[in-house]
């Protein structure tokens, strides 16, 4: 104890006596649970914005103990640290040292462990002569890389390729407990009510038989992906322990529905453009989803959910087990969960729509992960995971389109496997190097069985693989003034394919084989200007972060991008932020493989006689197709006042650009039209194509690809236009708006209480289907972004009880696709009025504390949650006239569920 209480005033003289200080150490709120060292001292880093530094080799036995409430950072780490055999050895520039130098208390109340012998090189202890050690500098708010004499585990962070760096970009980060105490049970239900996702066409509602989203038709297996500001499947970058994951969905999403929330320790949301990090489809943002690494013990959970009047629950569970040694550790996790479906006839607002029809699809998913570690040496760790996942479907629908007696069934699976593999070398106290490879696979199938209707048969199957290398090296420039300066860089070989089987009784299979390779350099600069040593008034803090990335596409090309943040820190309360990045999605192998086709018809033209011209048609992939590209500006503020512990504010403005998007145009408003709005067109419409253009375009294509529309035979000398329908670079977004989250935490007598709010709003939404034509705004329209969504949640703590309110808010918009909104009589009310939504949701969870009399009783957790606690449908909306099928709901807006029941059991032993 007199070793924790010493290094406890060590670390008290840092902060106190920095210029930056207080006279008296301000309070920080902190929440870290008991856990395994490695994790609570990363958290207490966290947490307290320092740098700490410790050999994972001496805590990888050892558990810390909880802190919950507001304490100084000096306290909270006392409280963290006492009876583990941990303490505070050195401090040089403002950076802690933890080791084990005495014997800990085992935290299941056996004799104390005799401690290892530190294997550092320190010999000071005196904190007026300044500590020395072998552990280098680390940058403000971070940790550092291993060193030669010990394994030092560093905080990774998503949004920077430097260790121990804090993302200066705006960060929403979701811990494991924060999903457990807020009642998820699913990774797609976090996102579903996060203000800044938008579930669009990437989510289990929107499918082929929806037709809703506007990839939704390849949405064949039903999966759940992240549409961060509904700017599209695929703009979103979904990666798993910071690796990419094969998408699905003809390549448009990647599909989160594969995660189990038992595995997952946090997800970390960046929510500005980051593709000189990570490359393409980082134009919304990132979500990094982190599973566990260290667990010791077996934990085994139960869980039944989405108990609802209807529909029979979802019956899920887990076994976790962990291991850990001296130089490394061990974890694996298995996963199962059976979703029962959602009938259309089971709810009163949807009662109408031709039956049967499945709201919700019967799930069975299935996941296994497992990861490992090992310290070869004090300079060399070798790290493993590996996730394997299988989900099967089932869905049925009555397609009154073809037949009202046509009933199909959609069935198969989704498989997704990944496997990461990463070592690590501490090159010096400096330097740290990694080479990583990683193999994802994405396997789909799916077959349709229409009884009535044989010939409507058909059997899909796609394989997606993504493997890569990446090779990287990191670690300190030169110290300036503000702290070190960071550098960071890398090389990254990936490839891409995507095969796809199509059959059919009434067709010929159908093959597509595609692929390509993507070769990047990237570098990153870390330049803290003002810090701790060298900070003035109304400049504790400048630090600046630099980042370039270039990829090369075999196939479309290269492309270069930088991003610049900067963060600023006027006053120990305010922080301010800026950022400016460009981004980029490549196309499609789906897109660029899709081939050409050829229409000839007769369409409408102005100036041929009697007003019809006989012309060509381009479908299919145009030989132009580049990336899309996009430019983001983000500015924002965090505010903790003095004067109101437990407070804060953080706003955010957002700008995104976004231009060249890949659109199919005969998919969006352009076919029999297309000469009529040759101006909106501009050069894809050739208006006098010569006869060899002509003669060209139709040798192009094999006879099975080209098709006679006008009803009679045609001459190519008759031609007199030819107009590219298909996929181009020729859409335009322009999105603004703000998101704002406020959260307050205090410590009071009857518990520790912590409410959050999170909104978003968007200033502007517009849209241009080309560069020609005129912006149209899509907000608050059905089926698309809403205006404002919010959610606000109040939890509470005491003892071993846990408790939870939630808010969700839709805001009330338009239903113009409403047959009755010209006469004010549509089903969604007068004026296509869509009403707002909101629904509240409370949970209350126990866990018996630990007892060693019967310790068999201890460590259980049980819950109770209700979400929609009032039972609120979804608002009314009145389908579009020939919609099928129709759902009388919004589905990217809303969910069929209305109010249902959670329970769950977990024992760890």
């Amino acid at each position: 104890m007199s070793n924790v209480v010493a290094g406890a005033i060590l670390v008290a003289v840092v902060f106190c006596c920095s210029p930056a200080s207080q006279a008296q150490e301000p309070k920080t709120r902190f929440s870290i649970p008991a856990q395994p060292a490695s994790r609570g001292l990363d958290a207490y880093a966290r947490q307290a914005g320092v740098q700490l530094l410790y050999p994972y080799d001496q805590v990888a036995d050892i558990k810390t103990n909880a802190v919950d409430g507001e304490f100084s950072k000096t306290e909270a780490l006392e409280r963290l640290l006492t009876g583990t055999g941990l303490t505070v050895e050195s401090i040089k520039e403002g950076t802690i040292v933890v080791r084990r130098t005495s014997a800990k208390t085992s935290s299941k109340g056996d004799t104390p462990t005799q401690a290892q012998p530190s294997s550092s090189n320190n010999t000071s202890q005196d904190p007026t002569a300044g500590a020395t050690t072998t552990s280098p500098v680390a940058p403000e708010g971070g940790i550092q890389a291993p060193t030669a004499a010990a394994t030092l585990q560093p905080i990774e962070v998503t949004g920077s390729h430097i260790r121990g760096v804090d993302s200066l970009s705006p960060m929403i980060t979701i811990t494991s407990q924060e999903m457990i105490d807020q009642g998820y049970s699913r990774l797609d239900q976090v996102f579903d009510n996060l203000p800044q996702n938008f579930k669009g066409s990437t989510s289990q509602e929107s499918n082929p038989v929806s037709k809703i989203g506007d990839t939704s038709s390849y949405n064949l297996t039903f999966g759940s992906g992240v549409n961060l500001r509904g700017l599209g499947a695929g703009t979103t970058l979904v990666l798993l322990n910071g690796r990419r994951l094969a998408p699905t969905s003809y390549g448009y999403f990647t599909d989160i529905s594969s995660i189990p929330v038992s595995v997952i320790d946090r997800v970390e949301i960046l929510t500005d453009g980051a593709s000189a990090i990570y490359g393409s489809d980082a134009v919304g943002g990132v979500v990094n989803i982190i599973t566990k690494k260290d667990f010791s013990g077996v934990e085994t959970g139960f869980r039944a959910t989405r108990i609802s009047q209807g529909k029979q629950p979802d019956i899920g569970g887990n076994v976790l087990g962990g291991f850990n040694w001296v130089s490394g550790n061990l974890i694996i996790n298995i996963d199962s969960e059976n979703d029962k479906p959602l009938l259309a006839q089971n709810r009163s607002f949807a009662a109408s729509a031709p039956g049967p029809l499945s709201l919700l699809q019967k799930m069975d998913n299935t996941s296994i992960y497992a990861a490992v570690r090992q310290d070869v040496t004090s300079q060399l760790s070798i790290s493993a995971d590996i996730l394997s996942s299988n989900r099967n479907y089932w869905s049925i629908a009555n397609f009154t389109y073809y037949n009202p007696s046509v009933v199909s069934t959609a069935f198969g699976s989704s498989g997704q496997l990944a496997v990461n593999t990463e070592i690590k070398y501490a090159i010096s106290p400096d330097w740290t190097a990694a080479a990583v490879y990683q193999y994802s696979q994405e396997k789909d199938t799916q077959g349709q069985l229409n009884p009535t209707m044989p010939s409507l048969d058909n059997f899909f199957t796609q394989n997606s693989n993504d493997p890569s290398v990446d090779a990287r090296i990191d670690g300190k420039l030169f110290t300036l003034p503000g702290g070190p300066m960071q550098m960071a860089l890398g090389v990254q070989s990936r490839q891409e394919s995507m095969s796809s089987v199509l059959t059919s009784p009434a067709s010929p299979p159908a093959f597509t084989n595609n692929s390509r390779s993507v070769q990047s350099e990237y570098g990153e600069l870390f330049i803290p200007i003002v810090g701790r040593k060298n900070a003035v008034p109304l400049a504790q803090q400048i630090t600046v972060d630099l980042a370039i990335r270039n990829d090369h596409y075999s196939d479309v090309g290269g492309t270069t991008n930088p991003k610049a943040a900067v963060r600023w820190m006027p006053t120990p309360d305010l922080t301010l932020r800026a950022s400016y990045a460009t981004s980029f999605r490549a196309p499609l192998l789906e897109e660029l493989g899709f081939g050409r086709y050829v229409y000839v018809d007769n369409v409408p033209s102005p100036t041929a006689p009697g007003g019809m011209a006989t012309v060509l048609l381009l479908d299919g992939t145009s030989t132009s197709l580049k990336p899309e590209t996009a430019k983001s500006y983000n500015a924002g503020f965090t505010f903790k006042p003095s004067f109101a512990k437990g407070l804060t504010v953080d706003i955010s403005y957002f700008d995104i650009n976004y231009k060249d998007r890949i659109l199919r145009l005969d998919q969006n408003g352009f076919f029999t039209n297309a000469i009529t709005n040759a101006a909106l067109l501009g050069p894809l419409v050739n208006l006098h194509p010569t006869l060899a253009q002509v003669n060209s375009t139709l040798a192009s294509v094999t006879a099975a690809r080209l098709f006679n529309f006008t009803g009679a035979p045609y001459s190519p000398a008759n031609i007199t236009a030819i107009a590219d329908i298909g996929y181009n670079n020729v859409g335009i977004s322009t999105v603004h708006g703000l998101d704002a989250n406020v959260r307050y935490e205090r410590e009071l007598n009857f518990g520790h209480v912590a409410a959050d709010f999170t909104g978003t709003v968007f200033t502007t939404y517009d849209e241009q289907i080309t560069p020609a034509s005129t912006a149209f705004s899509t907000l608050n329209q059905a089926y698309q972004p809403l205006r404002f969504r919010a959610k606000a949640n109040i939890g509470w703590k005491k003892g071993a009880w846990t408790a939870y309110g939630r808010v969700n808010f839709a805001n009330s918009y338009h239903n113009d696709m409403d047959p009755g909104c010209a006469a004010g009589q549509g089903i969604a009310g007068p004026g296509c009025h869509v009403s707002s939504w909101s629904t509240f949701d409370l949970g209350v969870s126990y866990t018996t504390p630990k007892s060693t009399a019967f310790s068999w009783a201890g460590g259980w957790r049980m819950s109770f949650d209700v979400a929609n606690i009032a039972n609120r449908a979804p608002p009314l909306v009145n389908p579009a006239a020939g919609s099928v099928p129709p759902y009388y709901y919004d589905t990217n807006n809303a969910n069929p569920l209305q109010r249902y029941f959670g329970i769950s059991l977990t024992k760890k032993w």
